[in-house]
């Protein structure tokens, strides 16, 4: 059973940081989507405390740099396409 942490998403990632009430990417400078809905991820996540990545995802489905993709954890589809990361609202430099 999923238990919310260990699971690859912007939330559990190095880079996120929640800023008010938005969860934000610092590695990519964005205000990630979260109103899409959980498992959210890119090519370029690192696990907070573990340092794991999406390589499966990555080698498997092709995932592209630059581009946000959302997942099912139990299912066997591939990551659907979100946007592109300058489709979403960008922090200031």
């Amino acid at each position: 059973m999923a238990n919310g942490k260990d699971e690859s998403e912007c939330i559990t990632c190095a880079f996120h940081l929640t800023v008010h009430a938005d969860v934000t990417c610092q590695r990519h400078r964005f205000i990630v989507p979260t109103e899409l809905g959980p498992y959210l991820v890119c090519v370029d996540y690192k696990h907070q405390q573990r340092g794991s990545t999406v390589d499966y995802f990555r080698q498997r489905y092709s995932m592209e740099s630059g581009v946000l993709y959302q997942y099912h954890i139990y299912s066997a589809d591939p990551p659907k396409l979100v946007g592109v990361f300058t489709e979403f609202r960008q922090l200031p430099k």
